[in-house]
């Protein structure tokens, strides 16, 4: 969609733009939830805390979409991977804050940290292999980094929660 994007007329980039980046952050929400499911505790999700933590999936995953065409080069790559890592992140305390239980929830903050940066790193990397020519070996690459930017956030920030 970010080829397609760079070979259209404004009007249509921006249609472009804004599809990937919904289509991105509901993925990235998808596979957090898929991934919260299979922890076999007795939680509920308040639904709206859970619709809320996709409406900022999907509004920061456009802004990184925007950016990757709307800033120059490197930059916009940069810009775009930290917004995608911002993404994931923030989709992730708002899915937790979702959790509806009887028990008190605590987080390591050197865990926290830990998980953000690996989360945005990959998400940075993502975004620099989507900034040039896209090859189908460049998007297996960049599809993977993305898995890898919303898997080590989920896990890592996981394994600080008590």
């Amino acid at each position: 969609m970010l080829s397609r994007a760079r070979q259209c007329v404004k009007a249509h980039r921006n249609l472009w733009l804004a599809v990937a980046g919904t289509l991105l952050g509901g993925t990235i929400w998808a596979t957090h939830f898929i991934a919260m499911l299979s922890y076999n505790i007795p939680v509920s999700y308040q639904v709206a805390e859970t619709g809320f933590s996709i409406v900022a999936a999907i509004a920061i995953s456009c802004l990184a979409t925007f950016s990757t065409l709307y800033l120059v080069g490197r930059r916009g790559a940069v810009a775009a991977g930290i917004l995608l890592g911002l993404a994931i992140a923030t989709m992730h305390a708002i899915g937790l804050s979702a959790i509806s239980s009887s028990v008190l929830m605590e987080a390591d903050a050197v865990t926290t940290a830990a998980a953000w940066a690996l989360g945005g790193a990959f998400a940075v990397g993502a975004m620099l292999v989507l900034s040039r020519r896209m090859t189908p070996i460049g998007l297996v690459l960049a599809g993977g980094l993305i898995v890898m930017a919303v898997c080590s956030h989920h896990f890592v920030s996981m394994s600080g929660l008590s």
